[in-house]
């Protein structure tokens, strides 16, 4: 589907002052990763202060610099996210994996937000949380301004219990039921997070596991709301995700999937084609300080072993 574009805000910091828009444009390449700016200086799609710039114009002080980014053909998109809660406060939908919660990258009016606020009419929606793009499950939306911040307070608290589901490689053993592993970001993947002394506390607890013949699948607790938590944690111990590229045990097949995002050509490793994590379960207060406690019926355990099976044959569950 084709988009009607659109106008991204960019950021200017003090270091870019009285610098050519070229300039800036080529200090800050990771923006623009994937994007012709070269046509856009040429289109000069480019605004400062509301008003097309050329490429030697120079940024000032207090400028206002936009991208109008022209229309582009958006990927298609899964729509099957059941409504699980809704008062006049807050909406709870099951999310199903590969589709954004807010515009990012390729994505703009598909995103779940985008086709949330179309369906409700109502542009005063906003996520309380979030989920990876690849990871399904349960997410909640502030319907009222005034409403956003008594829930976002609660996972700022830590006061929320979430209880997410993941397919994950080798038999976790036993006895290991909690990760309690500080985090930081990596040096190789800015956007990744590996485990480091002088990082952030971050623990997660493990509730439950069943073995899947080499795998296991686990119910999981996050006792902390870092970044990719469950991601990084399962990847620290020796047990990363089945389907998660970022965090698999094989960085350079993930760089080498950027470069043409063709996930076939790595299933034989990673086994499914998205992450194997699912947010099961949510518990949060109402503003009346009811006692929300909400659970997702979808049935992510049949589909990860029909992928695995489709790949490895038949596993045995115990």
């Amino acid at each position: 589907m084709l988009n009607q574009g659109q106008r991204v805000v960019l950021p200017l910091k003090p270091t870019d002052m009285n610098r050519s828009l070229a300039d800036y444009v080529a200090r800050h390449a990771p923006i623009f990763r994937g994007h012709d700016v070269c046509g856009y200086l040429a289109e000069r799609r480019f605004h400062v202060n509301g008003e097309p710039a050329p490429a030697e114009t120079i940024l000032q002080s207090g400028d206002k610099l936009e991208l109008m980014r022209p229309p582009w053909h958006e990927p298609e998109v899964p729509r099957d996210f059941p409504i699980v809660f809704e008062d006049a406060d807050v909406l709870v939908v099951d999310k199903p994996a590969g589709i954004p919660i807010t515009p990012t990258g390729p994505f703009l009016t598909h995103s779940l937000l985008h086709l949330l606020r179309n369906e409700f009419a109502n542009p005063d929606l906003a996520p309380i949380h979030r989920l990876d793009l690849e990871t399904s499950g349960l997410i909640a939306f502030a319907k009222r301004v005034e409403a956003r911040g008594w829930f976002q307070s609660q996972f700022q608290r830590q006061t929320v219990e979430k209880r997410y589901e993941a397919l994950v490689f080798g038999r976790i053993p036993k006895d290991l039921h909690l990760v309690d592993i500080a985090l930081d970001r990596d040096t190789l993947i800015h956007s990744k997070f590996v485990p480091h002394p002088q990082g952030k506390p971050a623990r997660t607890e493990i509730l439950d596991r069943h073995h899947w013949g080499t795998y296991s699948f686990v119910s999981l607790r996050p006792l902390s709301g870092r970044t990719h938590q469950i991601r990084a944690h399962l990847a620290a111990v020796g047990h990363p995700i089945v389907g998660d590229k970022k965090y698999g045990s094989n960085p350079g097949l993930f760089l080498k999937w950027l470069e043409t995002k063709d996930t076939k050509l790595y299933l034989n490793e990673w086994k499914l084609p998205a992450q194997a994590l699912h947010n099961r379960g949510l518990i949060l207060q109402d503003r009346k300080g009811c006692r929300l406690v909400l659970h997702s019926e979808r049935d992510v355990a049949h589909s990860w072993q029909r992928g695995i099976a489709s790949i490895d044959g038949d596993i045995q569950i115990s």
